[in-house]
């Protein structure tokens, strides 16, 4: 296994189960499906998913599926876990109770705090949503070093019921799902079953996304103590990087989205101990095709809901809003935050100030942005090559390296080759996601709700 690799995406995602699927009509025309192999226990469903799967780019860092089987999330959240490795089990016995392999989550613990402890430099994410003529875009840059180098494009069908009520929206989303299939010792080229399996977790690692009712969300991490809600008033927890899933699927306005996650006690995802508490928190980004727009983020367990250009907003104007790696709350922020806030301030780490005040420049110059605005103003906030702050996370990674030309990450050209591992623009008008991947902003893939043969 690579080591250079073993690193803990931020973003698990979860969303609701569906009683009713929608099955078309079978053709007699329609080709015999190739039988479910020996050494599986899956659903006709989830080999059919299985079979979807497909690499995008040549070298293998970009693949797509087409989620059609049912991945009974309300089952998953009734479980009620409250941790990361607890709702890794509650998924694998949920919909692959008869699975031959199990996942390792004890081991995955284990490897995640002494990765986390690690994490203090490095990390970004940069996400904005602004009009475009009569609809909306949501610009997202996922900067992470240069070791989650493995993505997935996941298309979910709607579901009704048989009054034609809709039960889950279609969504278009990018998922990571490489952190756990590395710790696994999975191979992320799918050459086996097993390698394979693990793609039937990738609803749940969503990192951001559209619906067919055009809400977009995108989240990112909060740099400092993270903070959860007691749970308690009949509320089931919630793990926060699973609120991204839960509201594609079930929500048509960021109103709607606002209430459903208040129904839940959201928790922090990674509750390992930071150099003030326990870290890293998540705050979302929430746009909707009716010209609404949130910031949501959790404040000593308090959920705060911030609009532009009202309350803690105020810097923002109303036509747009904006979100780095720091708490845009102002008021009651937690004593560890400040203390932590202050330490970035003395060692002088950019922990998304800059970037957040580089496109706030952008988004005033004027009220109207394209698809491609989008992704200019992703390009010029990209995590640029040579940062010292990435190249401190990698002598933290190889300690024992004194010559950084030996790492595998290194190209004799570009230093540090990629950091912003995929810049995504999602738009409203045409619902689809333009994406381009480590940092090439002239090769733009497009991707709809619906999966193309």
């Amino acid at each position: 296994m690579e080591f250079r690799r073993l690193l803990i995406s931020l973003a698990f995602g979860c969303g609701p189960l569906l009683l009713v699927s929608c099955d078309k009509e079978k053709s007699s025309l329609d080709p015999v499906p190739a039988p479910i192999p020996s050494d599986v226990s899956w659903t006709q469903e989830q080999w059919e998913t299985v079979q979807s799967l497909r690499q995008i780019d040549e070298e293998g860092y970009l693949y797509e599926i087409n989620y059609t089987a049912d991945y009974k999330m309300d089952d998953v959240l009734a479980l009620n876990a409250s941790t990361l490795t607890k709702s890794l089990d509650d998924i694998r016995k949920t919909i692959l109770p008869q699975t031959k392999w199990n996942l390792e989550t004890q081991a995955v613990g284990s490897l995640a705090e002494r990765l986390l402890n690690w994490l203090k430099k490095g990390l970004g994410c940069t996400c904005f949503t602004a009009p475009n003529g009569e609809g909306f875009i949501l610009g997202r840059n996922y900067d992470y070093p240069p070791t989650n180098d493995h993505q997935m494009i996941v298309h979910t069908p709607q579901v009704k019921n048989e009054d034609g009520t809709i039960l889950r929206h279609a969504t278009v989303g990018c998922a990571d799902i490489s952190s756990v299939a590395i710790l696994l010792g999975l191979d992320l080229g799918y050459k086996s079953n097993r390698d394979k399996e693990i793609a039937l977790y990738s609803p749940y690692f969503i990192l951001d996304g559209i619906n067919d009712a055009g809400l977009m969300c995108g989240l990112m991490i909060v740099e400092y103590d993270g903070s959860s809600q007691k749970s308690g008033d009949g509320k089931l927890n919630l793990l926060n990087a699973m609120i991204t899933r839960l509201i594609l699927d079930n929500c048509t306005t960021v109103s709607e989205a606002i209430r459903k996650i208040g129904e839940y006690a959201v928790q922090t995802i990674f509750q390992f101990p930071g150099m003030y508490g326990f870290w890293t928190d998540l705050h979302f980004l929430i746009a909707d095709k009716y010209n609404d727009k949130a910031v949501v983020e959790w404040i000593n367990g308090e959920m705060r809901v911030l609009r532009p250009s009202v309350g803690d907003l105020q810097d923002q104007e109303p036509y747009y809003a904006l979100s780095t790696n720091f708490y845009l709350s102002k008021s009651n922020l937690p004593i560890k935050f400040l203390l932590e806030k202050k330490y970035v301030e003395t060692v002088g780490s950019e922990f998304g100030y800059w970037r957040y005040d580089q496109l706030t420049a952008l988004l005033k110059e004027k009220q109207s942005f394209s698809i491609q605005d989008g992704m200019n103003m992703l390009q010029s906030v990209k995590v640029y090559q040579n940062d010292p702050e990435v190249f401190k996370f990698f002598d933290l990674m190889y300690p024992s390296c004194k010559d950084r030309t030996q790492l595998p990450e290194w190209n004799d050209m570009y230093k540090w080759p990629w950091v912003t591992l995929y810049s995504e623009v999602f738009d409203t008008n045409t619902l689809t996601m333009t994406y381009c991947l480590h940092e090439d902003f002239s090769h733009q893939y497009i991707f709809g709700i619906d999966y193309k043969k």
